[in-house]
């Protein structure tokens, strides 16, 4: 008779679950042209109100007696940053940390019990206010607001896993990445976290961290060499599972990947079972995308925008409302404590080397690409004179423009801000050739070195990222030469950024002439790109 009755009331509940359903299959939103199942945005960074009426199914052995909730409905808003790359300070488009964090912290600090921020990876890397001290100044403020929970991004890992786990030991908040596994094994990686499971007012709520598949591509490999990016879906399934057992009732998944690298839920029933809301990362891109009742959400890049969704649960079960991206606050009252934090890291002697300029650009502005040609000139330069047969240079570490008129060492940092070694090494001409395609290189001879021939081997000066690369099967696979040690002359701890600083002030002298620079400028591009 008890088992008779548990099943009676399963199927009264999904009955009332599909006449919800149905009821709400009305018009769509008149600014809305996606259908109900799945709707995307990729502009509007307004709040659109819609609640989903899909509830979890009562079929998924992971999600329905635990599913089940009997006290009053609760609402819970939760809040999430990507690929924040370091953007501390207020510059163009950015409004910087300051603003953003007092936001989330005052959001947090109205309703604490009910409020939850996330970070979907990528915080650190990508200036020079953030890499001068390695990342604590921004895991410093993210503790302030409080963050709940952080999945590792794969730029996470450019410090180096000393400097990671040291910034783990300092965050007051798990940072999670649950499919990152020893290479060849199936022992997780002890370092990371894989789930948590939170009490607010009354409601367990799990939380689950992941990267995307094979992100060991999009890390220096030497960092990472020992370790596997596995596919996320079943370790999602494995750890919502986990998570309903200890009595989750409501489960968010924050993924470093774009929603397409879970659309397997899609065809296999959908990641409803498994988690009710999605917050994403890595591809830079806005992105708001519903699918069978749950919302994946992406707020570009660099804290120009947040991603928000609420989650309400009562008896039918758990929906969402209020998905969607939206512009960070460019006016905010400051919170004393990144004031205070600011001051903490960023010193008179920091602002002094940041804001030195360096050069005066005239004739025009240099791109990411023109940025990069710089570089790899600059490197030539430097290095021809200890390496005499160098024969060319490669560089690909560049990510924002730089514009005509006086600019200085911070923001030559952000548009080269990776902490990249520099290293000088014999490798073959059809290896140069290959990966001139997708990097920038220079010759000073290119009368001489106008061809190379692709079973000769050359004195190369590349960055480490490039040099070093491996495939997910931990070949080398830009310069397989790299698999024989003998053929690395010297790796110098020299980052491009300070390299093409000393250029910009001893051999250029301050004065930089855009166009001296341009793809088809002599000794630029010979073997592609």
């Amino acid at each position: 008779m008890k088992t008779s009755k548990k099943i009676g009331k399963l199927s009264l509940l999904s009955l009332l679950g599909a006449l919800f359903a149905l009821a709400s299959c009305g018009p769509t939103n008149a600014s809305s042209s996606s259908s109900p199942e799945e709707e995307s945005s990729s502009a509007s960074s307004e709040t659109k109100s819609e609640s989903s009426s899909i509830t979890s199914s009562s079929s998924e052995e992971s999600s329905s007696e635990s599913s089940l909730y009997q006290g009053d409905p609760k609402t819970f808003r939760f809040y999430c940053i990507n690929d924040f790359h370091g953007s501390i300070v207020n510059r163009g488009n950015e409004v910087g940390l300051q603003k953003l964090f007092s936001f989330l912290k005052s959001e947090v600090d109205k309703d604490p019990e009910h409020t939850f921020v996330f970070s979907a990876g990528d915080m650190f890397q990508g200036s020079w206010e953030s890499n001068s001290n390695y990342g604590k100044f921004i895991t410093e403020a993210m503790n302030a607001v409080p963050f709940t929970a952080g999945a590792l991004g794969n730029h996470d890992f450019d410090y180096g896993l000393e400097a990671l786990k040291d910034l783990r030991d300092l965050a007051a908040f798990p940072m999670l990445g649950s499919n990152i596994y020893y290479y060849g094994t199936e022992t997780k990686w002890e370092e990371a976290g894989s789930s948590l499971l939170v009490e607010k007012d009354g409601v367990k709520i799990g939380i689950i961290g992941t990267i995307g598949q094979g992100q060991t591509t999009s890390i220096q490999s030497n960092i990472v060499k020992d370790f596997d990016f596995i596919d996320p879906v079943p370790i999602i399934k494995e750890e919502s599972k986990k998570l309903r057992e200890k009595g989750a009732q409501i489960i968010v998944n924050i993924a470093h990947n774009k929603s397409t690298s879970l659309n397997s839920f899609t065809f296999t029933g959908g990641a409803k079972p498994y988690f009710d809301g999605c917050f994403l990362g890595h591809s830079h891109q806005a992105e708001r995308v519903i699918r069978q009742g749950v919302p994946y959400i992406q707020g570009g890049c660099n804290g120009r925008q947040y991603s928000y969704f609420e989650l309400k649960i009562d008896e039918l079960g758990v929906t969402y409302d209020n998905a969607n991206y939206f512009d960070a606050p460019s006016f905010m009252e400051i919170d004393p404590v990144f004031i205070e934090l600011e001051n903490k890291y960023l010193d008179e002697a920091f602002y002094t080397k940041t804001n030195e300029v360096l050069a005066n650009l005239t004739g025009t502005r240099l791109d990411s690409h023109g940025v990069a040609r710089l570089g790899v000139k600059a490197m030539y330069e430097e290095y021809k004179s200890l390496h005499p047969d160098l024969v060319c240079t490669m560089e690909n570490s560049q990510r924002a423009t730089l514009y005509t008129g006086p600019f200085t060492y911070g923001e030559l940092y952000q548009a080269t801000p990776f902490m990249n070694h520099f290293v000088v090494a014999k490798v073959l001409g059809g290896e140069i050739k290959r990966q001139a395609s997708y990097n920038s290189t220079y010759t000073g001879d290119y009368e001489t070195y106008a061809t190379l021939n692709d079973d000769t081997y050359y004195t190369c000066g590349i960055i480490d990222y490039v040099y070093y690369h491996r495939d997910t099967n931990k070949d080398f696979d830009y310069f397989p030469s790299a698999t024989n040690p003998e053929n690395i002359i010297h790796e110098y701890v020299d980052y491009p950024v300070d390299i093409t600083a000393r250029y910009l002030k001893n051999t250029l002298h301050g004065e930089i002439n855009g166009l001296d620079f341009e793809q088809d400028s002599p000794g630029f591009c010979l073997y592609g790109r």
